[in-house]
């Protein structure tokens, strides 16, 4: 399977779960054992030097609280851009500003359509 993604694609892969991991203030060490993982492993992982399983993959986005596209947005073959700081920072907040945020979005958006009939 190693051989399956580019080289350079596994490399980014890599950053991206080291750029969660650090962001969510969390240890390699720390991973590992929440995890039940090796270090060396969650380090493979961190370099490029293996993808992981779903399971390795679901279970580091829990707990780095991140989507599995921020990870492994280079193997996709489509564009969408979920590492932009704001939906970092929606994701971010309590479940309250969330709903909140959510709210003024459906009446923006309700007003959008209204002008558009106006006009």
């Amino acid at each position: 399977m190693k051989n399956r993604y580019e080289k350079s694609k596994r490399k980014i892969v890599g950053q991206n779960y080291n750029r969660s991991r650090t962001t969510s203030g969390h240890t390699q060490e720390y991973v590992a054992e929440v995890l039940d993982l090796s270090t060396s492993f969650i380090s493979d992982l961190e370099r490029g030097k293996s993808i992981g399983s779903i399971h390795t993959l679901i279970s580091a986005c829990n707990l780095y609280k991140t989507s599995p596209n921020d990870i492994l947005h280079p193997l996709l073959d489509f564009e969408i851009n979920l590492t932009d700081p704001l939906l970092i920072g929606f994701n971010t907040l309590n479940q309250t500003n969330k709903e909140i945020i959510n709210e003024m979005i459906r009446v923006l958006n309700q007003k959008q359509i209204e002008d558009k009939q106006k006009s």
